[in-house]
């Protein structure tokens, strides 16, 4: 069962012939399959926010296994929901020691390290994934990441380019692009890239939400966000995303009462929490 993806993306509100999502497929290569069933089904509560009953599963495990790297790494994500980030850490570099050709272990290890702004490590770790499976879409999605966060702004804008280029159907592959052409200065360009998310990856709420910030909706634009609103299936966070840009639409277009309300809606579904994790462990299945 895969959980907490590290690569929150953008659902296909509308999709037409939808296609497998190459960033699940490459996740789900990531781990071997279980081998203990007391370590899936401390994984699985865990995957439902349960650490309070896998983390006991676990410790039990690891009093016969120590060095088990699966239940080490379960126990590196207990950590991680517990905000103990250099623990989960410690953790993740034994499970690379004792299993170096497990890529979720490294690929986990990265994503700790550069939440605690260890850059360079981050960086050591994605390239030797990278060194083994050059094409990985969250390998590199990921390195896109780190090195923006680096200030090296061009490779992470090679990186961000080329996965738009060959996942075009992945919307906030395309949203991850704009972001940083917007932080870039490129205002414009990052318009083109918001609207090519819709018109290539069908409506995502990503890029509405951040077309709201700069662009005035057009009122079919408006009409499909209203579409998207009523769809059952959204997440909260979706929803009071869709709500501000509905608001920010309403408002440019003079209808003052429909622009408070959908402001207000947005407010108390914030209000009520959200659940979205974006730096979640990627967890094996």
């Amino acid at each position: 069962m895969i959980v907490n993806m590290q690569l929150a993306r953008d659902r296909k509100i509308s999709p037409e012939g939808e296609t497998t999502d190459p960033f699940e497929t490459a996740q789900e290569k990531l781990f071997p399959a279980w081998r203990n069933r007391k370590l899936e089904d401390a994984a699985d509560a865990l995957s439902e926010n349960r650490a309070d009953i896998a983390q006991p599963i676990v410790q039990r495990y690891l009093e016969k296994h120590p060095d088990d790297p699966a239940a080490l790494h379960l126990m590196a994500d207990i950590a991680r929901r517990a905000d103990q980030f250099e623990e989960a850490e410690r953790l993740l570099l034994i499970c690379i020691e004792n299993d170096p050709d497990c890529p979720g272990y490294r690929f986990n290890y990265a994503v700790i390290v550069r939440t605690l702004g260890k850059y360079e490590e981050a960086l050591a770790a994605l390239d030797v994934l990278l060194k083994n499976d050059a094409r990985n879409p969250l390998f590199r999605d990921q390195k896109a990441r780190v090195l923006s966060h680096m200030e090296r702004f061009t490779e992470a804008l090679t990186y961000r380019r080329d996965l738009a280029e060959e996942y075009p159907q992945i919307a906030t592959v395309w949203v991850a692009y704009g972001n940083l052409l917007r932080h870039l200065g490129k205002q414009e360009e990052a318009i083109i890239t918001y609207h090519k998310a819709n018109e290539y990856a069908g409506d995502s709420i990503a890029a509405y939400t951040r077309l709201a910030e700069t662009y005035r909706f057009s009122e079919a634009e408006t009409a499909r966000m209203q579409a998207q609103l009523v769809l059952p299936d959204l997440s909260k966070e979706e929803r009071a995303n869709l709500c501000f840009a509905l608001g920010t639409a309403y408002g440019d277009q003079k209808r003052y009462a429909e622009s408070f309300d959908s402001y207000a809606k947005a407010n108390a579904l914030l209000r009520a929490g959200v659940d979205f994790d974006p730096d979640g462990l990627t967890a094996p299945g």
